[in-house]
């Protein structure tokens, strides 16, 4: 069960949406599809379900925008003065992570503006008060024997997932100890790294890929793009993160809801096509004999 609009996670061969597919096109299984998608059921909504169905109409409507990526920083702004916290309640997306409208880029211009302080965290690009984003999973209880292992805070006793945003709350320069606030469940959680590891765990994270956003959510998104390759499952992925208001700021955005990203099927959903085939016909060959053995039907 899932939604094939949605982008496919990296690294498989989107292997949910080849298995819808296949089962479609190779089987003849059939397959019940999602018409229209529940997390918001308002005007973002309506928007959302029309990017699936390859429309972008965003004219006229009051919770979604359109504008320049010049817009970003005082978009941003604005919100951080409303009193919303940009790691729980704003999520700032882009298709990239090079080039003028990437993360890296937003990163190095969102900075400055959400966290005016100068205190590094020795040569690392991340700054006392800066958001950050865990870019693995780091599970507590596994064994490493290596350098991060070394080099791990002993008092980190607590699992801690990919994509998860916090806050770097302080840092000690004589123990290298950094402490980042996580609001895990509702939760306010610290959770304490050395300078060493601090690079292999966490990136700055005002602006995250679209990939990095699967599974969250955020009242206010801003989804910034200036490429023609955007395709139809990033806008509808990024947008269907918004709560309540959304920004898209740059262009391409009719190309994108017109661009469906049809990658060809592997060879692997090939060989597990041809498995279920022939399971399929063993089962709807089934012989029933009556009680003296001769074959009633088969």
């Amino acid at each position: 069960m899932g939604d094939i609009a949605q982008l496919p996670a990296i690294g498989p061969s989107g292997f949910f949406h080849q298995l819808v597919r296949a089962g479609q096109e190779l089987l003849d299984i059939p397959v019940v599809s999602l018409g229209f998608q529940y997390r918001n059921e308002d005007e973002i909504g309506s928007f959302v379900n029309a990017i699936r169905n390859g429309v972008f109409k965003a004219d006229g409507l009051t919770r979604v925008k359109t504008g320049s990526i010049q817009d970003l920083e005082a978009i941003a702004f604005d919100l951080k003065e409303q009193g919303f916290v940009i790691s729980q309640d704003i999520l700032i997306l882009s298709p990239l992570v090079s080039g003028r409208s990437g993360t890296r880029s937003l990163n190095q211009l969102l900075g400055p503006s959400f966290n005016p302080t100068n205190q590094q965290i020795g040569e690392t690009s991340i700054y006392v008060g800066d958001t950050v984003i865990t870019t693995k999973n780091d599970y507590a209880d596994i064994k490493r024997y290596n350098y991060i292992s070394k080099h791990r805070h002993p008092e980190r006793n607590i699992d801690i997932y990919n994509g998860t945003r916090g806050t770097v709350v302080s840092y000690d320069s004589e123990s290298k100890s950094i402490i980042v606030m996580y609001n895990i469940l509702g939760i306010e959680t610290p959770v304490k790294y050395t300078e060493a590891e601090l690079p292999h765990w966490l990136e700055v994270g005002y602006a995250i890929t679209i990939h990095k956003a699967q599974g969250s959510e955020a009242d206010n998104v801003i989804v910034v793009n200036d490429k023609p390759n955007m395709t139809r499952n990033m806008l509808y992925t990024a947008s269907s993160r918004a709560k309540q208001k959304l920004w898209l700021l740059g262009q391409y955005w009719d190309e994108a809801a017109g661009n469906p990203q049809m990658d060809p099927l592997s060879k692997f959903i090939f060989r597990a096509a041809d498995i279920l085939k022939k399971q399929i016909k063993v089962e709807t060959t089934t012989t029933i004999n009556d009680s003296e053995g001769e074959i009633l039907f088969g």
